[in-house]
């Protein structure tokens, strides 16, 4: 995984763009995308046990899923020693999601942000969540302020899913 930052241009400080009718100030960010470490599901899709799979609810991640997760972490310590400023991890509230960040970026001093509008296509019981209830008392910290109780939609649909990538991007706006 490649995770060294790109060169960018500069945009002129001041300037405002329009997105579906709000106006916002361009602020530069960088964007570091992680896909979750492999989960229990993932491991049971390689062994053509689908039915099995997507039966599992949220499932954890695998002991190679961790293996993984502690390869990241030490790209991302180096890109921190060297100067990379990460300002907030926001992340799924999957299990697998959490516990891929929390072990990737957990140690640094790091606020991490639960979003449930950037999680898996809801069309099976390995992609339907936990209630945020019982995630916040999993022990780790996590802002969860914008997360419903009921966060996925087990009737999703590419319509629902569109709309769903749209609220996403006008929070990723409003949340800069």
């Amino acid at each position: 995984m490649d995770l060294k930052p790109k060169n960018k241009k500069k945009s002129p400080s001041g300037t405002y763009c329009k997105v579906n009718g709000q106006t916002y100030k361009k602020i530069e960010k960088q964007l570091l995308f992680v896909r979750h470490a492999e989960g229990f599901h993932n491991s049971l899709f390689d062994e053509k046990k689908v039915h099995e799979a997507i039966s599992i609810r949220d499932p954890d991640l695998t002991p190679l899923g961790n293996c993984q997760v502690a390869d990241l972490k030490k790209e991302v310590d180096v890109l921190i020693k060297s100067g990379v400023k990460i300002e907030k991890v926001i992340v799924s509230p999957m299990t697998r999601t959490l516990q891929t960040a929390w072990g990737t970026f957990g140690g640094h001093n790091i606020p991490f942000q639960a979003c449930h509008l950037i999680t898996e296509y809801s069309d099976a019981p390995c992609n339907y969540g936990t209630r945020k209830s019982q995630i916040e008392h999993s022990g780790l910290r996590w802002i969860f302020g914008v997360v419903p109780e009921i966060w996925w939609n087990e009737d999703e649909s590419d319509v629902t899913i569109t709309l769903r990538a749209k609220r996403f991007r006008e929070w990723l706006f409003q949340a800069a």
